[in-house]
């Protein structure tokens, strides 16, 4: 089906593997307000400021929760990208723009 067709739906381009990975995404909401929880049950809060191919991430202006409760603000963390179980990004963030706009 033609996407010049009134009702045809668009044709999304493959991407290649390489760009197909969680640090692609998280490169392409640089600056956005994440939260990563670990392994160890640590959260931790701030702003990306980078992420390696490994997933290891460097958040500055974050706060860490601690398992037991405690929280303790930095300037900047980096979190090892072996020990993230999990990302969340805010409800704003629309992962297929922002990953359309960071690979054009």
């Amino acid at each position: 089906s033609s996407p010049d067709r009134p009702g045809a739906k668009a044709r999304r381009r493959k991407l290649p593997r390489t760009h197909r990975t969680l640090a692609v995404l998280l490169e392409a909401t640089r600056d956005e307000v994440l939260e990563f929880e670990l392994k160890d049950g640590t959260s931790v809060r701030g702003s990306l400021y980078e992420v390696s191919p490994d997933l290891d991430a460097t958040l500055v202006r974050a706060t860490a929760t601690m398992r037991n409760g405690a929280t303790r603000r930095v300037d900047s963390c980096r979190v090892r990208g072996s020990s993230i179980l999990y990302v969340l990004f805010p409800d704003r963030v629309d992962a297929v723009r922002a990953l359309d706009k960071y690979l054009d």
